[in-house]
């Protein structure tokens, strides 16, 4: 009933956005705002789950009436935001949240070759898509997640789905949108910065360097260009830095 009553009484759906005091304008700051998100988060465990999607975990793609479906990049991203918060605020509600939409995309996602399929329904079906994005948003929040605990495992899952998806990826980037694959690569850049993995930086060079050569035809994908060249210039600023001498 309290969670009902905050909704009701501060949160603003057309917006997405809370006020800060009854009646207020919309418009929330950081605080209070993180103090909603941690709420939701921990309310979320006590909600009952639908058995034909899996246990609770799974973050809704859109709240639009008949399209429930649970996809892997909001429920990954979902987990990257909780991982993010408990690193700038360590309450447990936040890692408690980020750990079991990972343990729900490994029970409802997961696919044969370590890759994440896109989505699952209210009926139970599985959309088993593969795209290099939903890939990257895993790929960070084990990281993210390695960050908040120290332990080896998660630094290995992490790595682990990059490797995966180099590998399941090899022949298949030109098929791929570069606005996609440039989220995957830019994340693996920031895997590289922790563990040191030269070949991960080597990939997505290789990847820069082809998109190069194919002169993009959009904004989206000239703007992908950009991001993942800028991505890779602050990695190669970082590893001067980190150089003795």
């Amino acid at each position: 009933m309290a969670y009902a009553a905050m909704q009701r009484r501060f949160f603003d759906p057309r917006s997405g956005d809370y006020r800060d005091t009854t009646g207020g304008p919309v418009g929330s700051h950081a605080w209070p705002f993180s103090q909603a998100l941690a709420a939701t988060l921990a309310v979320a465990p006590l909600e009952r789950p639908r058995a034909h999607m899996g246990r609770g975990g799974g973050v809704p793609w859109t709240t639009t009436p008949g399209e429930p479906s649970r996809n892997t990049v909001s429920t990954a991203n979902a987990a990257v935001l909780g991982l993010r918060l408990y690193l700038l605020d360590p309450q447990a509600a936040f890692l408690q949240s980020s750990t079991r939409m990972l343990s729900w995309l490994d029970e409802c996602l997961l696919a044969p070759n370590g890759l994440f399929w896109d989505s699952i329904g209210t009926d139970g079906t599985v959309d088993r898509s593969e795209w290099s994005y939903n890939q990257g948003s895993v790929m960070e929040a084990y990281r993210l997640l390695y960050v908040a605990t120290g332990n080896p495992s998660d630094l290995a899952r992490a790595e682990l789905v990059a490797d995966s998806t180099l590998a399941a990826f090899s022949s298949r980037w030109s098929a791929e949108p570069a606005e996609f694959a440039v989220i995957f690569f830019r994340r693996l850049l920031d895997l590289a910065a922790l563990d040191g993995r030269a070949d991960y930086v080597a990939a997505a060079q290789a990847y820069a360097d082809r998109l190069w050569r194919q002169r993009p035809h959009s904004l989206l994908q000239q703007a992908a260009v950009v991001q993942l060249y800028a991505a890779l210039a602050t990695d190669r600023l970082a590893r001067r830095h980190r150089q003795p001498g």
